[in-house]
């Protein structure tokens, strides 16, 4: 008693499967491992990789604390002083600290970081007299690299 599928002659099934009238040729097997090896180890990268909240990113915010006085807005003298620590601590938040070269610590602060945190720190002080002096210190700086 033989039934056909699709033109084929087909045995009677059996109570018992045997895998030993199974032939998977070499090429298939070779390509299943490959495809094995190459889904385990994306497995792999995805487990170990660096989730994306902890890798370094441009929006993350670094805070430096600036010791000051009400003191320190009401003369010229000290308003620089002040202006120089902020300016120092500036440039230390965007990567320029006491412990980095010196070819690293002139990239941060010539770097738009640098000014733009410097520009904000200046005007949460809303002091006429700190602003001043940060332009004035600014127009030295642009006419001296022209």
């Amino acid at each position: 008693m033989l039934s056909t599928f699709m033109g084929r002659t087909l045995p009677p099934p059996t109570a018992q499967f045997d895998r030993r009238h199974i032939r998977i040729p070499r090429d298939v097997m070779s390509a299943t491992w490959m495809l094995t090896a190459v889904i385990g180890g994306l497995i792999l990268l995805l487990a170990i990789r660096t989730p994306a909240v902890a890798q370094d990113d441009d929006t993350i915010t670094e805070h430096v604390a600036v010791l000051w006085r009400p003191g320190d807005l009401a003369d010229a003298a000290r308003a620089k002083a002040l202006l120089q620590r902020l300016s120092a601590a500036s440039i230390a938040a965007c990567g320029g600290d006491s412990s980095t070269s010196a070819p690293l610590k002139s990239v941060a602060e010539n770097s738009a970081c640098h000014r733009e945190s410097l520009r904000r720190a200046i005007q949460s002080f809303h002091n006429p007299l700190l602003t001043r002096l940060a332009n004035a210190t600014d127009a030295a700086n642009t006419t001296d690299q022209d």
